[in-house]
This record gives structure tokens, C-alpha cells and sequence, in this order.
């Protein structure tokens, strides 16, 4: 397994914004947009909810991005991920878009920083690890919800669900990570989008498409 090497929160911000310049157009618009009027916050904090995401603000029609570092290089992939959302959301006004497609720009540009970023191909082989990971944990997640989904009644309790999700973990070969049966409840798609945690799959195939092509003629 490719360990993450060390990463400031300069240098987090630099490999997104060097990678938007390189790019050019509106994802560097984007990028000067984000850095003149602050419209992001990727301190490491013990403070913070630990999580991270983008939000478009309807009130001040902008994007922002929210990140609690982990003050590695998975934090540059991390902003760039939410950089992807904070792309869709400023060319579209924060038009939404289907399930299905909806991580299709955030892993998508993942997989282009690797090409326009100084140090992307450094990166390349922790992406790759981090995208079989990805096909593993989100078919694990989908199976859980649906599982619980079809409990009724009586059997739709915490205990059952606890157990259901330890299981699912067993069966997908990912209780080596020691995670607690409950783990769900730090997954918020499960209770404020249902059946969202699939798109994560589908996108990525999509977005894996454009990182071949990029591979094979820039």
C-alpha cells in the first residue's frame, strides 16, 4: 500500500491552483475565483467536523469548499476532488445534476491534476490504490444501505443494523481497517441522500475513461 507523503496546507492549495492554471479557461477562473474571496478552508483541525465537501451558497450564489486536512498528500486529491464540484457548481450557478453522474467532475479532475499538476506523477500511483479502494468501499456501502433498507418493523433496530454493517464490512474483506460496527453514522449520504454512494462507481468509471484518454494523447 503507497503511503501519502507530508503536505502543508501551501502546498495542498498550491497543487490545485498550479493544476487550474496549467488548464486554463473556466477552471481557472474558478481557481482565482476561490483564492481572491477566500471561499474555502482547508486548515487540518481537531475542531473541525472531520469530513470535507462542497456546498454552493444560493444566498451569495457562490461555491465553497470545506476540508479538515490531514495535513498529507491525499489532502491535495481531497481539494482537488471538491475543487471539481466547486468547478461544476460555478459554470452551472449551482445547477444540480442526476445521481449517477453527479462525482463525475470531482474524480474527473482528480484524474487530470495528475497531468497539469507539478508534482501529479508523483501522486499517480496513490490515486490508482485509492480508485481500487474506492470500487471495494462504495459496492460495500450500496450493499449495506439496501440491506438495511429492506429491513421492517421490529427488525429495523440499531443492534440489527450495527451487526448488518459489521457483517457487510466481513464479507467485502474490509474489517482488516478495525472499523466499529456503527462507522456508518460518519457517512452522511446515508441519511441525507439515499442511495447516493453508488455514484462514486459510476462516475469513476467515466472519469477513469478521461484519464486513459489524457494518458494516451494530452
Amino acid at each position: 500500500m503507497p503511503r501519502p507523503s507530508p503536505s502543508t496546507e501551501k502546498q495542498t492549495l498550491s497543487y490545485v491552483t498550479g493544476m487550474a492554471k496549467n488548464m486554463g479557461g473556466v477552471i481557472r477562473e474558478a481557481a482565482s475565483m476561490m483564492t481572491d474571496y477566500d471561499l474555502y478552508d482547508i486548515t487540518p483541525s481537531q475542531n473541525k467536523y472531520n469530513a470535507s465537501f462542497e456546498i454552493y451558497l444560493y444566498s451569495y450564489q457562490l461555491p465553497f469548499i470545506f476540508i479538515n486536512g490531514q495535513g498529507n498528500s491525499d489532502d491535495k486529491l481531497t481539494l482537488t476532488h471538491e475543487f471539481g464540484h466547486f468547478c461544476q457548481d460555478y459554470a452551472s450557478y449551482g445547477y444540480g445534476l442526476s445521481i449517477d453522474v453527479a462525482e463525475f467532475f470531482s474524480q474527473g479532475l482528480e484524474y487530470l491534476s495528475l497531468f497539469y499538476a507539478e508534482d501529479g506523477a508523483a501522486l499517480e500511483k496513490y490515486k490508482m490504490y485509492e480508485s481500487l479502494c474506492l470500487y471495494v468501499e462504495q459496492a460495500a456501502y450500496a450493499s449495506f444501505e439496501h440491506q438495511v433498507y429492506d429491513l421492517k418493523g421490529d427488525q429495523l433496530t440499531r443492534e440489527n443494523v450495527d451487526a448488518l454493517f459489521a457483517k457487510v464490512m466481513s464479507d467485502f474483506g474490509l474489517d482488516y481497517y478495525g472499523t466499529s460496527s456503527n462507522a456508518y453514522v460518519q457517512i452522511p449520504h446515508f441519511f441525507i441522500s439515499p442511495m447516493y454512494v453508488i455514484s462514486y462507481v459510476i462516475s469513476n468509471d467515466a472519469a477513469m475513461q478521461i484519464y486513459q484518454l489524457e494518458k494516451a494523447e494530452s
